[in-house]
């Protein structure tokens, strides 16, 4: 029955030509008749006749009103398979169809959308599909989805073009290019690709499409829009310096004219910049606001236009995690009450017996002590008038007495800020420094402070002791230490963490031993099972919607992530007229392809005509 599918759109429909004998059926049935008394037996001879004529699966005598009937229901047997007429058809050819599912298919600018029309596109292309052409159908935004493989069956590829949406991504036709390559193979001669698009395709003159005829179906009639292309949100390390918001714009040729950039904090507008458009496409302004604590700031342009998908931009700034520092030291000394204070720390005091080098935590200080091997996991490491392990690099020398302060590095973020002048140190010890270290406080005989950075791990140390010294009671020590553990846990990434993410990107889930799953809901509000790999990093990938993402883990707790467009190349919605691929430069056409037309309109306007008729009979009673 699969020849059916190249003329009609529901070939089962031809089950409800099942009705035709039936009704044939209904009419060599006998009718049951009652006992009548009759006044003269001139009756029995037409009584016998119809008692004849009505005996079961007797000849039938000829019925304009069973011939009506059948008829009816033929037609209607006919609608209800749907059938089609191909006008131009070609015959046995193979359509590959990329259909643009991109953020930039949401625009207006066409009713409803660029992507709804672009989807009658490729319903206009599956019914005039002739017998013999078969469709492939891809679409393609950030990533390229092979929707149905090469088939005839005309009611497949509508049911799945019926049930695609948009993804609120950049698009890359790179894997589509690869799959056509694959599935076209050496039959060039019965392809055909048909590209249906708004030509807003990065980077397309570094792919080469397929070697056979490309056609471009351009989608959109211009549009107009003003959009967030890059937004970003940074605290600087110091508590008074507040927060910093990063937005820049970009616009359509036709926008000209005053806007409004609103900034709002958990719902509620705390700044508002207003400004007009000059020369230049794009435009970017800086929000200096006060320190705030956590929530979202969004960013939002104040405009109606074609394009709502990029007018706002969200992040989730969250207070920052404490940073670990782990004390080896004989008491709770001086040091440790000072690294007590710094509010972002949580501090834990160890005697020198206890260290293990398998310990895990952020920042290890050593006050007078050092071990012989480095620790394996750490940020930084402190050495408080030690001698550090052999494997950092520190010779480690005769003691001097009284040396005397001499200068120090004043732009270094671990000395900025303080002052030396008043330090008084009775011993120090000589050490050898290769290059690779820097010396941030120094005397005429040797290095006071000292730091190296190697990889991602970095190093403090000074040369002498605090009870071998007045520091601990001027000012600099506190700044300087306050300084250190910034500086040594990585600088100001733990003082603000600001979570800023583009669609199609890949968030980084927190998870806690032994945990194997987690649920995530979507901007849909779609709950998303994740299933985690113990002891390794998890990622969740599904972003392809912008908007809010709540992670849901098993002690009840959840954390939420925004997730926004900021893609300059969507937001320039101005439907591309030319494509270029490679060398290949391929126009936007008003393509003549296979052209079909539904008929069972026709059929069921019949069957009503037929109905009227047979209708017409029954009420004259004009049958024998």
């Amino acid at each position: 029955m699969s020849w059916l599918a190249n003329f009609f759109i529901s070939p089962l429909g031809i089950l409800f030509g099942l009705s035709l004998p039936a009704l044939i059926l209904l009419y060599l049935l006998k009718l049951k008749r009652k006992k009548q008394t009759v006044p003269s037996v001139l009756l029995w001879r037409q009584s016998l006749e119809d008692y004849t004529a009505n005996s079961p699966f007797q000849k039938l005598k000829t019925n304009p009103l069973m011939l009506l009937q059948l008829l009816l229901l033929a037609l209607l047997t006919l609608a209800m398979m749907r059938p089609t007429m191909n006008l131009n058809a070609l015959r046995g050819l193979d359509y590959y169809v990329l259909l643009d599912q991109s953020a930039s298919m949401s625009s207006t600018d066409i009713a409803p959308n660029r992507f709804a029309v672009a989807k009658r596109k490729v319903e206009e292309l599956i019914r005039g599909m002739g017998s013999g052409d078969r469709m492939m159908l891809l679409t393609f935004g950030h990533h390229t989805s092979l929707v149905v493989p090469r088939t005839e069956d005309k009611g497949e590829l509508l049911s799945a073009l019926d049930r695609l949406g948009i993804v609120d991504t950049g698009t890359d036709l790179s894997e589509a290019m690869t799959i056509l390559k694959a599935s076209i193979g050496d039959h060039t001669e019965r392809s055909k690709v048909f590209l249906i698009s708004d030509g807003a395709i990065p980077d397309s003159e570094n792919l080469f499409p397929p070697a056979v005829e490309t056609v471009y179906e351009k989608i959109g009639e211009g549009g107009s829009n003003v959009g967030i292309s890059r937004f970003s949100v940074t605290r600087p390390p110091t508590d008074d310096a507040g927060v910093q918001v990063f937005v820049d714009l970009t616009r359509t040729p036709d926008r000209t004219g005053p806007e409004t950039l609103s900034l709002e904090w958990n719902n509620q507008t705390i700044d508002a910049h207003v400004f007009e458009w000059g020369e230049e496409r794009n435009y970017s302004h800086v929000f200096q606001i006060p320190s705030v604590e956590e929530g979202v700031l969004t960013v939002s342009v104040d405009v109606e236009d074609d394009f709502a998908l990029d007018n706002t931009a969200s992040a989730v700034l969250e207070s920052p995690e404490p940073i670990r520092v782990r004390i080896y030291a004989n008491g709770f000394t001086p040091l440790a009450r000072a690294i007590n204070q710094i509010p972002e720390t949580q501090v834990q005091v160890l005697p020198p017996k206890a260290y293990s080098a398998t310990s895990e935590t952020d920042i290890h200080v050593f006050d007078t002590w050092a071990p012989d091997t480095l620790p394996n996991d750490f940020d930084g490491v402190l050495f408080l008038g030690a001698a550090p392990p052999e494997e950092v690099g520190v010779e480690w020398g005769e003691p001097v007495d009284y040396p005397i302060v001499l200068d120090w590095n004043r732009t270094h973020p671990v000395t900025r800020g303080a002052e030396y002048r008043n330090l008084q140190v009775a011993k120090g010890n000589r050490i050898g420094l290769s290059d690779e270290f820097e010396v941030l406080l120094e005397s005429r005989d040797l290095p006071l402070i000292y730091s190296l950075e190697r990889g991602d791990r970095r190093f403090l140390g000074t040369t002498f002791t605090l009870v071998q010294s007045n520091w601990s009671r001027l000012y600099s020590f506190p700044i300087t230490l306050v300084n250190s553990i910034r500086w040594l846990e990585g600088g100001a990434s733990r003082m603000a963490e600001v979570a800023v993410f583009r669609t199609g990107e890949a968030i980084e889930i927190d998870t806690e031993i032994g945990q194997t799953e987690m649920t995530v809901i979507n901007p849909l509000g779609e709950e998303l099972t994740v299933s985690l790999l113990p002891d390794q990093r998890n990622f969740f990938s599904s972003t392809a919607r912008s908007g809010e993402y709540r992670f849901l883990y098993p002690d009840g707790s959840e954390k939420v992530r925004w997730v926004n467009l900021l893609n300059e190349d969507e937001s320039a919605i101005t439907p591309t007229e030319t494509l270029a691929f490679g060398e290949e430069k391929i126009e936007a056409l008003a393509t003549a392809r296979p052209q079909s037309r539904e008929i069972w309109p026709w059929l069921a306007m019949l069957a009503l005509g037929v109905l009227v008729i047979e209708w017409w009979f029954y009420t004259r009673q004009s049958w024998v």
